[in-house]
């Protein structure tokens, strides 16, 4: 039967690469010239390595041809593809600040990052004695994330590993930070082992693969897809072991196992649908209609989010310009009492137009502030960002306070998280305000003095949640089954009934998550419910 199902897979790979069938293209890949054994240059200043033969593979299987770009150091390397003169990266560490330029694939491998000293320092055995000693690490390297541990050490950053390599053997600095696989091989190749030593067990481990521009979201996919492919191949297996003498990561007994499960899975869910075509044949007409009334029931619902998002950005930029009235009128404070000194002859000192100069620039800043939350809030983005949702709550805040505070009501995040997931930014902010503005306007409308609005933030094994709960006495019990659905509005002429509709689908269906609602205390509260991602 397992033949069977590698067969299925093998027809399957095979219709699915007749898609990539077309003109070859070309991908523009930069590398550091000196970087083994992932990328190095040959005899004849050719590109040799475990990253260019895996490139190499996966480019070939889509039809690509790769052009190498050769750079000095991993600095230039960075701003090469940043500057978008490069499409990607061979292989890369993982990292949350890369992350914030560039498209990582699935990893490739992982290195393990160590510690290293000379061994002729006898006072050095763990890690409580290096800090305050003098510490060598890489520019654009984990290394110097992973400095900040040793902060009563005198850091040095140095431009290329070799450079830091020499500074420990000659005594430039007492320890380093660097990739074990790197390093060690320097010590080999030098015959050095009796001279440097590593310093108690791996501090971290970091995952490598295919870094591609921003900008490239289609390569990107492509790419990836391939080494989800690539990695599971004996071809793979035979790199990883050409350039590292050992078997391929991921082959362990453990993944047999799972590749097997996976095997098995899939030939049972062929069996299933095979069977569910055998016994039921469905109408090929009306599954056709089903299908394009679904597509528009979409398409009608993607409508409504767009207008009620343009909707909401007037009503915010109403809330926007309540925070401007303050700094303005502080602004105008200032210059009218300057005016005055002019016009009565007072004498202006430097002291008077240093005060005057500082407090127009701090409502400058504020102003340049409210901008700029504004600016995030309305720019619809079609990427989720990895963010921590505590800092999109402080955001919500921002915009909403001041327009609360003039209706006599308080706001509040009584709980804090410092989880980070993967959310469309705008879209949540979107969502957050418009629960607090149902909020103010129930305890507008009902008279209710002391109005109370707290937001709570917490998260569990796989949920990060934020509840939003006002004062307001609650949902009616007439309401509360239908508020959410469309065009159901509990606020006279006044509501389009459309709010908790898209609020619901921008959760559920972009977000991947759950909004609910319930009765609480004194007023109702709505839970936000975003499932956290789970990398690796």
């Amino acid at each position: 039967m397992i033949n069977i199902v590698l067969r299925l897979l093998i027809l399957i790979y095979i219709s699915s690469f007749t898609l990539y069938a077309q003109e070859q293209k070309t991908i523009t890949a930069v590398i550091p010239k000196n970087f083994p054994p992932q990328h190095s240059l040959d005899n004849d200043g050719k590109p040799v390595g475990f990253a260019i033969d895996v490139l190499n593979e996966i480019a070939k299987n889509i039809n690509y041809k790769v052009n190498y770009v050769v750079k000095d150091n991993w600095s230039e390397t960075n701003q090469y593809i940043i500057d978008n003169k490069a499409d990607l990266i061979p292989n890369m560490g993982i990292t949350t600040k890369r992350e914030k330029f560039l498209f990582f694939t699935d990893p490739l491998e992982s290195f393990n990052i160590g510690i290293y000293s000379r061994s002729i320092n006898k006072d050095i055995t763990d890690y409580r004695d290096l800090n305050g000693k003098k510490l060598g690490v890489v520019s654009f390297n984990i290394g110097v994330k992973l400095s900040k541990q040793f902060d009563k050490s005198k850091v040095t950053v140095y431009k290329t590993k070799e450079e830091m390599f020499y500074a420990l053997i000659s005594a430039k600095v007492d320890f380093i930070i660097y990739p074990i696989p790197i390093f060690k091989k320097m010590i080999l190749d030098a015959n050095l082992e009796d001279t440097i030593t590593q310093i108690g067990k791996p501090i971290k481990e970091i995952k490598r693969a295919i870094a591609v521009h921003k900008e490239k979201v289609e390569l990107y996919i492509m790419l990836n897809m391939e080494v989800q492919k690539f990695i599971k191949t004996k071809r793979y297996e035979e790199i990883y072991r050409k350039w590292y003498g050992s078997d391929a990561k991921g082959w362990s007994q453990q993944s047999v196992i799972t590749i097997v499960s996976i095997l098995l899975i899939l030939f049972i869910i062929i069996l299933f649908i095979s069977k569910y075509y055998l016994t039921k044949k469905l109408n090929a007409q009306l599954s056709q209609e089903l299908e394009e009334r679904v597509a528009e029931i979409k398409q009608k619902d993607e409508l409504l989010v767009t207008q009620a998002r343009q909707a909401g950005i007037g009503e915010t930029l109403e809330m926007i310009s309540h925070q401007w009235r303050q700094p303005l009128s502080i602004i105008q404070m200032a210059i009218n009492n300057l005016q005055a000194d002019i016009d009565f002859d007072e004498e202006i000192t430097t002291k008077k137009l240093e005060a005057l100069i500082f407090s127009i620039s701090k409502q400058t800043g504020t102003l340049s502030q409210i901008v700029e939350t504004f600016r995030t809030y309305s720019v619809q983005s079609d990427t989720k960002e990895l963010l921590k949702v505590c800092d999109v709550i402080k955001e919500v805040i921002d915009i909403v306070e001041k327009n609360l505070t003039d209706n006599g009501i308080k706001i509040k995040c009584i709980k804090k998280s410092e989880q980070s997931i993967e959310v469309f930014k705008s879209e949540l902010i979107e969502v957050l305000i418009n629960i607090i503005n149902n909020a103010k306007e129930t305890i507008i409308k009902r008279g209710i003095t002391n109005g109370d609005i707290s937001i709570s933030l917490e998260s569990n094994e796989n949920n990060l949640i934020i509840s939003i709960a006002d004062n307001a006495g609650g949902i009616s019990q007439n309401d509360i089954l239908h508020i959410a659905k469309p065009y159901y509005t509990t606020k006279s002429l006044n509501g389009s009934g459309l709010g908790l509709y898209i609020s619901r689908i921008i959760i559920e269906r972009h977000q991947n998550g759950k909004l609910s609602w319930k009765n609480q205390d004194k007023g109702a509260c709505f839970n936000i419910k975003l499932p956290l991602n789970k990398k690796g």
